[in-house]
């Protein structure tokens, strides 16, 4: 209790301040009125939530999507009512989650400057401001992220079966939001089974630790794996939305960034991805027979020109780590052009970030927090770049970031007097500099034409 009030004391200040920034944008953009209408994919959100608190949530079964944030949006909107005001206080509470966890880690591996200066990051990244005035889990997903790693760290430093059954929890949690976090699942138990070995005498309790981290994550799942096998007849462990990602980002003439349907566009709806499987499969489909088959197709198009694919995933690798911030449905003009605030806090990203994250990692390899952070951040980007990268996806990564980068700037500003140390740091961060600011990707993410669209769409919602 005594180290809890230590740590609030000493991140109240951040909370503050990250409050401040994200109420001033709020007020900035209110009246615009894309903000105040919802977008295709926050308008899907809100309809599966409104579903939820009418006693029609089965019509979303099997899941679509990943059903954690519809379900922690009905109980918002449940709450509070309706209204832009609602879902973003949710987003505010996830951010409140994430920077106390930042604040935490990155005191635990650099100390206490590390700390300040991290949760400063975290704080005034473009993109966390931004996703917390979406009807998006974006926000959700950055605070499962960083107690996850908080928690995976927490059993290599002081392993116990308690606190494997909380790590396995919100493994499973996380995916719940971003179903492709699930794929760590096997890596951080054979870890955390590892790091048990070594330290404990008990010869049996390595396995029995792993087993109750899997286990605890398979009880958090287990219901949405049931209502699925009720639904559809079919074990669909979170959703069926992975072969339309799938398809988007591989098949010919993908861009690598942007959730353009092939044959559809960017408008596009489930409908619209049954419609193309099924002139595919020359049949009618299921949704989940829908999904498969969108995979087949991802995977054919793969097969047909994989020297394309390959430049399209180095593409994508880029795209992860690059500076600037690439939207998806939802144009980021709209919201920069409202806001000279997020115009100028939009210079702190991932990408610019990097050098200092990377430095980050150098220094705090020997710590369980970093490890865990790198563990994570290698399987997460990995599976992404299978599918298609943009600011949205990559936000569960910005945590992170923004904490190894406090560690990494802590220590460049500490080497100034040994000229052999600062040499090495400084050449760690020029080649970060070289890897994320460049235009490898090409030069323009904005599409004009679709910010009109939006926005008159949104005028036309709210009449």
């Amino acid at each position: 209790m005594r180290m809890l009030k230590a740590l609030l004391r000493a991140v109240w200040p951040f909370v503050l301040l990250m409050v401040l920034l994200r109420v001033v944008y709020w007020l900035q953009v209110k009246g615009e009125a894309w903000f105040l209408a919802p977008g295709m994919d926050p308008e899907f959100y809100t309809g599966w939530a409104d579903a939820i608190l009418a006693g029609r949530g089965g019509d979303y079964l099997p899941f679509p999507r990943a059903p954690l944030y519809p379900y922690l949006l009905a109980a918002v909107r449940g709450i509070f009512g309706t209204g832009w005001l609602p879902p973003r206080l949710l987003n505010l509470a996830a951010d409140i989650i994430t920077i106390v966890m930042v604040f935490r880690l990155a005191e635990r591996i650099g100390g206490i400057k590390a700390a300040r200066i991290a949760g400063l990051l975290y704080v005034a990244t473009g993109a966390a401001v931004y996703f917390s005035g979406e009807v998006l889990m974006a926000s959700v997903a950055a605070a499962l992220t960083v107690a996850l790693v908080y928690a995976l760290s927490a059993v290599w430093n002081h392993p116990s079966l308690f606190r494997a059954g909380l790590s396995g929890g919100l493994l499973a949690l996380a995916a719940l939001c971003r179903p492709n976090i699930l794929l760590l699942l096997p890596l951080s138990a054979a870890v955390m089974a590892r790091r048990v070995h070594l330290t404990s005498p008990v010869k049996h309790s390595a396995l029995s630790t792993a087993g109750v981290h899997i286990m605890a994550a398979a009880l958090v799942l287990a219901p949405v794996t049931i209502a699925n096998w009720r639904a559809s007849g079919n074990l669909v462990t979170i959703s069926t939305q992975g072969g339309g990602n799938f398809y988007i980002g591989n098949a010919r003439g993908a861009t690598g960034w942007a959730s353009s349907l092939p044959g559809v566009g960017a408008a596009w709806t489930e409908n619209d991805a049954r419609r193309i499987a099924e002139i595919d499969a020359g049949r009618e489909l299921t949704p989940v027979e829908t999904s498969r088959q969108l995979w087949r197709m991802g995977w054919r198009e793969i097969a047909a020109d994989p020297a394309g694919w390959m430049r399209s995933l180095l593409k994508k690798t880029l795209l992860l780590l690059n500076v600037r911030e690439v939207g998806n449905n939802r144009p980021l003009t709209l919201a920069t052009e409202a806001s000279l605030l997020l115009k100028l806090l939009f210079a702190i990203s991932l990408g610019s970030m990097l050098p200092l994250t990377i430095l980050g990692v150098i220094y705090g390899f020997r710590r369980p927090e970093t490890r865990a952070a790198i563990m994570f951040g290698v399987v997460f980007s990995g599976s992404l770049l299978l599918f298609f990268v943009n600011s949205r996806y990559r936000m569960p990564l910005v945590p992170l970031t923004a904490m190894m980068s406090g560690v990494g700037l802590a220590h460049l500003t500490g080497s100034w007097r040994d000229r052999r140390r600062l040499l090495r740091d400084l050449t760690v961060v020029v080649l970060g500099v070289m890897v994320a600011f460049p235009g490898w990707v090409g030069g323009d993410f904005t599409r004009p034409a679709q910010a009109h669209f939006v926005a008159g769409n949104a005028l036309m919602r709210i009449g």
